[in-house]
């Protein structure tokens, strides 16, 4: 329960990160919860507007599992069967552990169950058996970023138990090809630390694809083996070299009448899958260089790139569609290009879009198109536009980020509806990306889309679903942030109206457990925001940002020092209250940002440095109220310990 609790208030979790914190994190939880009870209890009367008091102890403390939560009781569930299982023969056991790799991807039910196999003195376990336990491994998406990043390290430990085993068993190509996979499915961040381990990855999955052409001890690879480690390199994100190591493997893959020391002449060669790769490679090129064209003019000196260099990885693309064409037309088998291919292009061009230039845009229409004509062709019934087509083409426009983009991205859209071809999907995302389209540039044509999903029908005879989530919520409360300022298209209360009623309804889908929406900080403090922009002096704007800070406190997040700052911005301006409560409320406000270790810049200057227009608020009262909070000469750490940036800490010339 102290760990729970800690989560919602003080943020234990995050704050102490290592044994040396734990006696202290206990004992900071038992006086949250000693204080947060002692509110509860009802000793809180001089509180005017009952912020502070938590009413619903039992959902304050209720325990909501996430996704994440239900998919590991789903595999604790799935490992206690392992144990009740009754098998006797291998293939029961076969059966059992390709039900955990590839329907229920359970990789810890699948370790189980080839532990017991091996303890099992009627059944010993073959290749096909640790095979299971590699795939899952290798397949297994329910981790987050981090253990997703370590699915080949356990991937390679099971391959090497194969060899440990006595009898020793010897892994087969299926079985370094599952490996490969996993070295190849990195999680991408923006952190350098995970293109370091992508990278690394990548050098591992060339070596193992070197040890397997020239090592007797190594099976011979095949073509998936070569694919597989493409991708890796294509997974590391960042560079230029990327094309470079993919086009090596492409070009080895296509000499295949120059036989390796391995002899392995005319075993493999290139597939649609290895040239698509090899379009993604360039695509990643030249979303790479156009970032660092976006660097200062003297680290663009440095890499030495153009924007030719980023218009030639594009044209590459192209060529090597053309490429596959001419290659399937001359008989070659398994290496037409499909939808996946054309895709990977339509992204090309929608990646190197530049705001108010829609030459990239159009490039990305007329592939669209192209696709669109070749459909009809009986011999290319394998080219057909799909949601991401028409995703990636909307994405395009609304990185133009002009009203004309707006436009054709909500074109496109009907154009999508009106597709018969496209059915059984979901295109949240591509009503989403249409919503930021308009987002900067109409808010009520913004609402209008928010609504659409709302009440979304799918056409007769199609199965098309739509329905608004976290990002859709998120991106409309962002318009009425941005258009709150003016009152063009509505008045400042209506956008704060609007924001505020949107919050509330994710608030009611996430009770509701629906899928996709969750709240977050953020989205309360948005809220708090417009409020604090638009000079809350009316008793009704002012109860909205009450009612927000007090949702944001009883609900599963925690308030960082944005939350406080604005509502003591929106304290300060409101004339609702006299004097003494004014600064009552903002004394009480400060003493929890400093004991919750959020006391930064920003808040202690909202109180010192502009409380001239303030109603009801002078210079003095705020000397009065700095002075007895925080009379000491010199700055305690613990006052902004849990600050993300140690700039916004506060300095002792703030105070004054």
């Amino acid at each position: 329960m102290w760990r729970y609790i800690s989560g919602r208030t003080s943020r234990v979790t995050n704050r102490y990160r290592n044994r040396y914190w734990i006696s202290t994190a206990i004992t900071r939880n038992r006086y949250l919860v000693q204080r947060y009870s002692f509110r509860f209890d009802g000793h809180c009367d001089s509180d005017p507007m009952n912020i502070f008091v938590i009413k619903d102890w039992s959902k304050f403390c209720q325990f909501r599992p996430n996704s994440t939560d239900r998919r590991s009781m789903s595999r604790r569930n799935d490992e206690d069967d392992v144990e009740a299982q009754t098998l006797e023969t291998l293939e029961e056991y076969h059966d059992q552990l390709r039900y955990y790799a590839q329907e229920a991807r359970n990789p810890h039910a699948a370790e189980r169950l080839i532990i017991k196999m091996e303890q099992d003195v009627n059944v010993h376990p073959t290749v096909e058996s640790y095979n299971y336990v590699i795939e899952a491994w290798s397949y297994y998406y329910g981790s987050s970023g981090a253990n997703k990043n370590q699915n080949a390290v356990r991937s390679e430990r099971w391959l090497q138990r194969m060899t440990e085993l006595n009898p020793p068993l010897k892994p087969n190509v299926t079985s370094y090809n599952y490996l490969l996979h996993a070295l190849s499915q990195n999680k991408k961040r923006k952190s350098r630390k995970w293109f370091e381990v992508a990278k690394k990855h990548a050098v591992q999955a060339q070596d193992i694809l070197n040890k397997m052409k020239s090592s007797a001890n190594y099976p011979e690879p095949n073509t998936e083996s070569y694919n597989r480690v493409m991708q890796a390199w294509v997974q590391c994100g960042e560079g230029m070299l990327i094309t470079e190591k993919v086009m090596s493997l492409l070009k080895e893959l296509e000499d295949i009448s120059t036989p390796t020391p391995k002899g392995l002449s005319g075993i493999v060669q290139p597939n649609y899958i290895s040239y698509t790769i090899a379009m993604n490679a360039f695509r990643v090129a030249a979303a790479y260089k156009l970032k660092m064209l976006r660097q200062p003019k003297k680290m663009q000196s440095e890499q030495n790139v153009s924007y030719d260099d980023v218009m030639n990885d594009v044209v590459q693309v192209e060529n090597l569609i053309s490429y596959m064409n001419d290659l399937s037309n001359a008989g070659v088998a398994d290496v037409s290009p499909d939808t996946r291919a054309y895709n990977s292009l339509i992204a090309a061009w929608a990646k190197i879009v530049i705001p108010n230039n829609t030459e990239s845009a159009l490039k990305a229409e007329s592939v669209l198109r192209r696709m669109s004509e070749l459909r009809g062709d009986t011999m290319l019934c394998s080219i057909a536009p799909d949601q991401i087509s028409y995703n990636t083409v909307i994405h395009a426009w609304v990185r133009v980020k002009t009203i004309n983009g707006a436009k054709r991205a909500e074109w496109w859209l009907g154009q999508l509806l009106s597709d018969n071809d496209i059915n059984e999907v979901e295109i949240t995302d591509v009503y989403n990306n249409v919503l930021k389209a308009w987002s900067l540039h109409d808010p009520i044509k913004s609402k209008t889309l928010l609504d659409q999903m709302k009440s979304f029908t799918s056409p007769r005879g199609r199965s098309i679903s739509c329905t608004p989530n976290t990002e859709s919520f998120s991106v409309f409360i962002g318009t009425c942030v941005r258009f709150s300022r003016e009152n063009k298209y509505w008045s400042r209360d209506d956008a704060c109206n609007y924001a505020g009623k949107a919050l509330q309804e994710l608030q009611s889908r996430e009770a509701n457990e629906e899928l996709g929406c969750h709240t977050s900080t953020e989205l309360f403090n948005m809220v708090l925001k417009i409020s604090s922009l638009i000079n809350p002096g009316t008793s009704e704007a002012f109860k909205l940002a009450i009612d927000t800070y007090k949702s944001l406190k009883s609900s599963r997040h925690y308030a960082d020092h944005i939350s406080y700052k604005y509502m003591l911005q929106i304290i300060l301006q409101s004339d609702v209250h006299g004097t003494k409560t004014k600064s009552d409320l903002i004394k009480r406000f400060l003493s929890m940002c400093r004991d919750d270790g959020l006391l930064s810049k920003d808040v202690i200057q909202q109180v010192t440095r502009r409380p001239f227009n303030y109603p009801k608020w002078s210079i003095l009262e705020a000397r009065k109220c700095v002075d007895s909070l925080f009379h000491e000469n010199s700055l305690q750490s613990s006052w902004s310990c849990n600050l993300g940036n140690h700039i916004d800490s506060p300095t002792l010339s703030d105070f004054l």
